[in-house]
């Protein structure tokens, strides 16, 4: 299980449902990830306070350009 530490008011967005998407560099962590695979989302400061996720897909893209002209599939992903 991949683990991210986010702000306590990442967190009350996810919990709320207003925040529904991650979006994150493609770094070693993030390439490891897969559509399955569970997400753990801690906040800082607080390991009590946690989310866990299922990643239904995984887009990469290779620049912010990219990412924009295909910006409508991002509004069907839920976690």
């Amino acid at each position: 299980m991949i683990e991210y530490r986010i702000y306590k008011s990442v967190y009350d967005d996810m919990l709320s449902g207003k925040k529904n998407i991650e979006f994150r560099l493609l770094n070693e962590k993030p390439k490891r990830i897969k559509p399955g695979d569970k997400t753990k989302f801690k906040v800082l400061d607080n390991d009590n306070l946690y989310i866990l996720t299922n990643v239904v897909e995984k887009f990469v893209f290779n620049n912010i350009d990219e990412l924009w002209e295909h910006k409508e599939k991002f509004y069907l992903i839920i976690f």
